[in-house]
């Protein structure tokens, strides 16, 4: 995986960090554990209630960024033509919370969450807006789960904008480190 660059000022620096910051709250290891890249299994639940395997492994990569201060992954889907995701996360240590959005090139505005971690899962919580006629408004609840250092699993549900029960399961991907 080629780490993404900026260039400036006549020189050419890297975006990306080799590690988290030592002025970074230690909480960065959360996310930052998943630093490298990722073959990736994405499953989608039918309106009948049954689980679909995507074909193909997306590529999941995980990144440090803005000089070990933030994690940044990138999802590259494995359909060919299907859009790119990123997201960039930071995490506030006043609040106990991390924060990030999400930025694809299918859609022109940002969704936002807000995650915590506990007993070895990470809970992502965020209201999203309208995407398509197959994607009304919801609460947004992503789970990432089962993490070691070989492997993690991902879940997206959905219920009611503004509600914390009734979670429909959405959709899932299961994850092997590549390196």
């Amino acid at each position: 995986v080629t780490a993404p660059a900026f260039a400036g000022e006549g020189q050419s620096a890297p975006l990306t960090a080799a590690g988290p910051n030592p002025a970074a709250p230690a909480e960065l290891a959360q996310y930052g554990a998943l630093k490298g890249s990722w073959s990736c299994e994405s499953s989608s639940q039918g309106p009948n209630g049954e689980w679909h395997t995507l074909p193909g492994r997306a590529t999941w990569s995980w990144y440090y960024v803005l000089d070990g201060h933030a994690v940044q992954d990138v999802l590259k889907p494995a359909a060919e033509g299907a859009p790119w995701g990123t997201n960039l996360r930071t995490y506030d240590a006043e609040k106990k919370r991390w924060h990030m959005v999400w930025a694809t090139q299918a859609q022109p505005e940002f969704d936002y969450y807000e995650a915590t971690y506990s007993e070895g899962m990470i809970v992502m919580r965020g209201e999203n807006p309208p995407r398509t006629a197959n994607i009304p408004p919801h609460a947004a609840k992503i789970t990432f789960y089962n993490m070691s250092d070989e492997h993690f699993d991902w879940k997206y549900e959905a219920t009611a904008p503004g509600s914390d029960s009734g979670w429909s399961p959405f959709s899932r991907i299961s994850c092997d480190r590549l390196n």
